[in-house]
């Protein structure tokens, strides 16, 4: 599985930390060892 995650620079408050952990928090074991995550920083 591939996961694509877009984010911005924000002057104030960052989600990508927040989104990527609760992303793999709720992810089964399995699909741990499947994944792959890429993280398109946008400017």
């Amino acid at each position: 599985m591939v996961l694509g995650i877009p984010t911005v620079k924000r002057e104030v408050q960052s989600y990508l930390m927040s989104t990527l952990q609760n992303l793999i928090e709720n992810m089964s074991p399995e699909e741990r060892n499947d994944a792959v995550i890429i993280v398109f920083i946008a400017e």
